[in-house]
């Protein structure tokens, strides 16, 4: 009788143990795991499906595309529902162009769902829409397409696979032009196969917005020619060209070169995506030297005809010789401009000093990244007050010992241009929603005043002067009245000290020059031979100003140059 109520007891404090285990680990699932196992079961019983919003375009000042994004479809399978994989991956394999092997691979995925090809083309789709193939499907979308190719490219950048801004305005802008993916959620049975006539959720992708730019696609076109063949011309290693509005700073063209084809970037080496005119840093050289003429005549130091005398082309400062590519003896305070005087802008420097004529160079922007709306920029080379010594005067009066950008440079001669007022140059010229709405306008900054109204006046004569009779002459054209001033600036050698072969040439104007409406600055690197600004430069500011002055003044452009460069099928919808 004891072992049988032993044995009793025993069989009960078992089943008593295993009741509260067992409810001890529901306890645990219902309440702890829940979550997690929740959460499983749905991505069991789900799937999602990723919908890529269309990208804003990116457009030019008067509206005509640069970058856009054309419809393309992705062909996707469910390899679950092929009845014959061999036949479906021949069929897929001749449209989309791709190893069959590598299709059937994709049908042999365990997966309810395989991407076979993103952003095919349309007659890939229509191809393989007419087999009406059972377990392949398509979902819309758009690809990122250059229409004009090159044209712009170093400052538009491009977009990788993903659809996601890597160089350029794309970049900077992703967020903005990417918009918002969509989904769309699908049931699947207990085999993981969907249940093709019932969609869990749908959420439509937003479309990003599209950028308007200040660039004009004409003069763009224009700077690129025009660059590329001074550039081919003197076999120099590259170069770039900015277009300016020097009364409002609206960049209407900004050209690189080596440039690249965004739609191909892939097959272009890495250094022709670089936008030479925000981040090629270098010695200014005589294009410098107007902006210590513009401290001096706003200081009322000087007079315009004040006489300088230039010692006969070399002066000893502290252990150096300066010299003058060709000597002088007394010139005028305009003339050490037109003649392009090192020793007369030295002493022009040292008249100024070194407190004043380093608070001048800041005010006009350099030594800082002006924010120009692009990746990449940067700020130059301006030695701090406490570095500079007499030798620092006296060099970077004439355009040696300071290093800056092109878009600095051509900012600052904007200003004197004018009538002295500094305003950033900006690109972006306003932002619209996907629905039309403005986003964002007004990427202009308020403008601040850096020299006087009569010093910029003064200013512009000296230029005019260089243009008509000085070291500018070369760029003269019939009917048109030009300012501005050339470069010829040794680069700096990795040994030390500087090059003796190796050299910047420039030049930057502007025209009208009392109403000035357009300024060009065109920067040539380490042209071979000949290295003078006036003979490498200048002939390619003159080419660009003929043609920007047929187009704007006299409504004339080479349209039929301009336009052949799109694809005959989108040609009109540009055009429009």
């Amino acid at each position: 009788m004891k072992r049988r109520r032993a044995r009793v007891g025993t069989i009960v404090f078992g089943l008593t143990l295993f009741y509260f285990v067992l409810i001890g680990r529901l306890t645990f699932l219902q309440l702890i795991r829940y979550p997690s196992l929740s959460s499983k079961a749905r991505n069991q019983h789900f799937f999602k499906v990723k919908l890529d919003p269309r990208r804003g375009d990116i457009l030019d000042s008067r509206g005509r595309a640069i970058a856009l994004s054309l419809e393309r479809w992705s062909v996707y399978a469910h390899p679950y529902k092929l009845e014959d994989k061999e036949k479906a991956a021949v069929i897929l394999s001749s449209a989309l162009h791709m190893d069959k092997e590598t299709i059937l691979e994709k049908f042999r995925s365990d997966a309810p769902f395989v991407w076979i090809k993103r952003q095919a083309e349309m007659d890939e789709y229509k191809s393989i829409k007419k087999q009406g193939l059972d377990g392949i499907g398509f979902i819309e979308g758009a690809k990122r397409y250059y229409p004009h190719g090159q044209l712009g490219a170093n400052a538009i950048g491009f977009v990788g696979v993903d659809n996601e801004g890597l160089e350029g305005i794309e970049k900077k802008f992703n967020n903005i032009l990417v918009g918002f993916p969509g989904e769309y959620q699908a049931e699947r049975d207990a085999q993981g196969k969907e249940i093709s006539s019932y969609i869990f959720r749908l959420i439509k992708p937003v479309e990003g917005a599209s950028i308007y730019l200040t660039v004009d696609n004409v003069i763009q076109n224009i700077a690129e020619e025009s660059l590329a063949k001074a550039i081919k011309k003197t076999n120099a290693k590259g170069g770039t060209a900015i277009v300016l509005d020097p009364n409002s700073g609206e960049i209407l063209g900004m050209a690189s070169y080596p440039t690249f084809d965004p739609n191909h970037f892939n097959s272009f080496p890495q250094n022709s995506y670089r936008n030479q005119a925000i981040s090629f840093v270098f010695e200014p050289g005589s294009t410098f030297k107007t902006i210590t003429a513009a401290a001096a005549l706003e200081e009322r130091l000087f007079k315009i005809q004040d006489k300088i005398y230039c010692e006969d082309g070399a002066l000893k400062v502290a252990n150096y010789i300066i010299h003058d590519h060709k000597p002088h003896s007394w010139l005028t305070f305009s003339e050490t401009i037109v003649k392009s005087s090192n020793i007369g802008l030295l002493k022009i420097g040292q008249k100024v000093g070194r407190e004043t004529l380093y608070e001048y160079i800041r005010t006009f922007g350099f030594g800082e990244r002006l924010g120009v709306e692009m990746p990449g920029e940067e700020k130059g080379i301006l030695p701090s007050l406490g570095a500079w010594k007499p030798i620092t005067l006296a060099t970077i009066s004439f355009g040696q010992g300071i290093a800056v950008t092109p878009i600095q440079i051509v900012g600052a001669y904007a200003a004197i241009a004018n009538g002295g007022i500094f305003n950033k140059p900006y690109i972006v010229k306003e932002i619209i929603g996907p629905e039309g709405v403005p986003f964002k306008k007004h990427f202009s900054t308020e403008g601040k005043r850096v020299i006087s109204v009569e010093t910029s006046s003064r200013l512009r004569e000296i230029l005019r002067k260089v243009v008509e009779g000085g070291t500018g002459r070369l760029v003269r054209i019939d009917g048109l009245d030009i300012a501005g001033k050339t470069g010829t600036a040794q680069k700096v050698s990795p040994q030390g000290g500087y090059s003796k072969d190796k050299y910047i040439a420039s030049f930057i104007g502007f025209m009208p020059v009392d109403e000035p409406k357009i300024l060009i600055g065109v920067f040539v690197d380490e042209p071979q031979g000949i290295h003078y600004g006036s003979v490498v430069a200048g002939p390619c500011f003159q080419d660009m100003a003929k043609q920007i002055y047929n187009y704007l003044w006299l409504g004339r452009a080479n349209e039929r140059i301009y336009y052949g460069r799109y694809p005959e099928r989108i040609s009109k919808a540009i055009r429009d």
